[in-house]
């Protein structure tokens, strides 16, 4: 759903997806059962650089050498092209990261059933694999969809895991840098939240960011701190209140 938003919702087996049908903001306010995405919540939080001045002037650029591309494809060529792994074609950056986060997932199935894993990607996705068994950390799920009824959010947590009885949960972002911004933060915070709640647990648990840098293959993995999650959480709800009364949803 390149061209449009992410919606979530629930099918007939109580099973959380992404809605392939609803995919604009005047489609979901016709589709009661259907949530908006954690992404969209994130997105109202804006940076004065990038969203006011350099991604606007980036598709000024591109839609005067491209009079003929969609919106769509517009913006999305505005984050730039990687080269692929393996064939050495330019993709997008989206494509890139997309694949990346699915041989990841995979990696992580493959190490829960103790069998080995081939892909393109490896080469980046095999660091946090060698920390995750170095600290004893337990994979439990992967691209886990979950829905918040309170909050009409919805999303796909990256990574759940246990370390020393305790859950834990991990975003994962590939990028040309290994820095860890505020929206990653309240992404984090909010599926914590989330997994909180539907665990039934006491604690909110601990919050992680691993931004693998694609040129180089360095990793760093953030913990973000206590504060960090609980102020998150509250900045989340205060942006998905925002996000609602912005486009008229569910009334």
């Amino acid at each position: 759903m390149s061209d449009g938003i992410h919606v979530y919702k629930r099918n007939s087996k109580g099973e959380v997806v992404r809605s392939k049908s609803v995919n604009t903001i005047a489609k979901l306010r016709k589709s009661p059962n259907c949530v908006h995405s954690i992404t969209a919540v994130t997105g109202e939080l804006k940076s004065d650089f990038i969203d006011h001045i350099w991604l606007p002037k980036k598709i000024m650029e591109l839609s005067r050498k491209n009079p003929e591309w969609e919106l769509a494809q517009i913006t999305e060529a505005a984050w730039g092209y990687r080269e692929h792994p393996e064939t050495g074609d330019t993709i997008t950056s989206s494509l890139f990261g997309t694949e990346a986060h699915n041989c990841m997932e995979q990696m992580l199935k493959h190490l829960q059933e103790g069998s080995d894993y081939h892909d393109p990607y490896l080469p980046l996705c095999r660091p946090f694999i060698e920390h995750i068994q170095e600290e004893c950390i337990d994979p439990v799920f992967m691209e886990l969809m979950v829905i918040d009824d309170e909050r009409r959010v919805g999303g796909t947590i990256d990574f759940v895991a246990v370390k020393d009885g305790k859950y834990q949960v991990y975003d994962f972002k590939f990028r040309g840098n290994n820095n860890a911004y505020d929206k990653d933060m309240l992404q984090l915070a909010f599926a914590s939240d989330v997994v909180r709640k539907q665990l039934k647990l006491k604690y909110y648990p601990e919050i992680f960011s691993v931004v693998i840098d694609y040129t180089s293959g360095n990793m760093k993995v953030r913990e973000w701190a206590e504060a960090d999650k609980i102020e998150g959480v509250q900045i989340f709800e205060a942006l998905n209140k925002v996000h609602i009364w912005k486009n008229k949803l569910y009334k």
